[in-house]
Order: structure tokens, then sequence, then C-alpha cells
């Protein structure tokens, strides 16, 4: 067997040589198209991301930033506008003053957040929200009012509203 084996052996490059070679071939040929194919994807991968990161996607992240935090900071407006209501029950003026300033800085950051967001707004789907016009139910002192509003003064109107409550004197609120 192992004279079969060695005589085998010596005649392998000229039986199987032709074929070999194709194989080597087609194995080198394949990894520059593999190669060829990550540089061309890389360089591909590298040129949009530097172009769409830097000009939509980096915009639309400070937009999401920005919402987000235009609806917590309404909420916490809400939260502690009771709050000084309630320190102003108890007569804590320390605590009531120290609630109204940090209400009056939220709602100028909030004021900020939307000028940016209506300044910046790239989309026309963005920019139609901001002006599109619906009609909202405001209670009034007789009851409810339909009024024409945009989203750009309703976001106003929060902030402008809000700080104009949290300037209430605090004699006022006790009663």
């Amino acid at each position: 067997r192992g004279n079969s084996a060695r005589f085998m052996a010596s005649w392998r490059d000229s039986i199987v040589g032709a074929e070999y070679l194709t194989l080597r071939n087609l194995e080198w040929r394949t990894q520059v198209c593999l190669f060829l194919l990550v540089v061309i994807s890389t360089v591909g991968f590298v040129m949009m991301d530097s172009v769409l990161f830097t000009n939509a996607a980096t915009k639309n992240l400070e937009m999401i930033d920005h919402a987000g935090s235009f609806r917590v900071d309404v909420v916490d407006s809400v939260f502690w506008l009771r709050s000084q209501f309630i320190a102003a029950h108890h007569g804590d003026q320390a605590e009531w003053q120290h609630l109204k300033e940090e209400n009056e800085y939220v709602m100028e950051e909030l004021r900020d957040y939307h000028v940016g967001n209506f300044e910046t707004a790239q989309s026309p789907d963005v920019s139609e929200f901001y002006h599109m016009h619906v009609m909202v139910n405001i209670p009034y002192y007789k009851g409810w009012e339909a009024v024409d509003e945009t989203y750009w003064k309703f976001g106003n109107d929060i902030s402008r509203k809000s700080r104009f409550a949290t300037s209430t004197p605090i004699e006022e609120m006790k009663e």
C-alpha cells in the first residue's frame, strides 16, 4: 500500500494539475472580489454616513431631543405649579420662591426649544405641522370656546401662560 500511495503522489501534479490550477485561480479571484467588495462598501458607507449624518441625522436627533424635553418640561411645569400652591398654602416662602425660579427657568428653556425646533424644521412635513391650523376647545369663563390654533402658537402659549401662572404672588396663591 505504501508503494502505491507514493506512486500516486508522484503523479498527482500531472493527473489533476490543470484542475488544481483552475481551482487556485478561482480561489484567488474570489478573494480579490471579496476584498474589492469590502473596500467599495466601506468607502460608500463612510461617504454616505458623513453626508447623511452631518446634514439630516444630526438635526433630526436634535429635534427629537428637544421634543422629548418639551413634553417632560410641560408636565414638570404643572407639578411645580401645584407644589408652588402647596408651599404657598403652608406659608413656606423659601420653597415657593425656589419652585417659582425653577419653573421660570424650565419655561424659558421650553420656549427656546420650541423656537429652535421651529427654525430648524427641515422637511415640508415638519414645517406644515408647525403652521397647520387646528380647532381647539379652550375653557373660558362661561364655557368652552373653539379657537383656531397652530402648533407654533400653542407651544408659545404653554410657556407664556405657565410663566405667568408661576409669577402669581404668594398672597394670591394662599387664597
